[in-house]
């Protein structure tokens, strides 16, 4: 029972192969919430260049395409993740406004000052180097360039738990300055927190 528990927590962490399958698929379900919230939360205008750090399952993109005209680059430890999501949306990446790139979760393969908009939904537990990644989307934001970071009250069981206040601490030390909190629930993911934080 414990391999299965901890085979299933690696593939949460980078889905792959058959049941990497399923697990996007499950994910979309139960990132719904958070992922209602983070949009909320981007307040995305046509202007805007954002970035989704393990885009997962790809409903955020999705919701970002329909509902408004940013253009948008995700970014997925996952080659399983990154194929469906090239195959789901060749539309809006043959028209230009998708573009999708393999990353790790120490470094993200940007230039500096590429985006006015970041965000990830219920992965930074999955980072190995937390400091590192969110030092990286400091590097990929412009200046005055918002990064919002959705997270559940009670993460997977095997990981690292991120309360709100620990979460604002390591921002600021990153550099990030403004930050504020939000908060939703529901059934599948129970109790989540959004923080939003603005590069200088």
């Amino acid at each position: 029972m414990a391999a299965r528990s901890k085979n299933i927590l690696r593939q949460l962490g980078h889905p792959r192969g058959l049941l990497g399958r399923f697990i996007l698929w499950r994910l979309n379900r139960i990132n719904r919430g958070m992922n209602d919230l983070t949009f909320r939360a981007l307040n995305l205008t046509d202007e805007d260049h954002v970035l989704e750090i393990g885009f997962g399952g790809g409903t955020l993109i999705e919701r970002i395409l329909s509902k408004t005209a940013a253009q948008i680059t995700g970014t997925d430890i996952s080659t399983l993740a990154i194929k469906g999501a090239t195959k789901r949306y060749n539309a809006a990446i043959q028209k230009g406004r998708l573009q999708l790139a393999p990353c790790d979760n120490t470094a993200l393969p940007f230039e500096n000052d590429s985006f006015s908009k970041a965000c990830c939904v219920n992965v930074i537990y999955f980072w190995s180097d937390v400091a590192a990644m969110l030092v990286e989307t400091h590097r990929i934001l412009k200046s005055g360039g918002q990064f919002i970071v959705c997270y559940q009250e009670n993460a997977p069981d095997g990981v690292k738990k991120f309360p709100p206040d620990q979460v604002e601490a390591i921002l600021k030390t990153t550099g990030f300055i403004d930050v504020t909190i939000s908060h939703g629930a529901d059934k599948l993911s129970r109790s989540y927190h959004c923080t939003i934080a603005t590069k200088p």
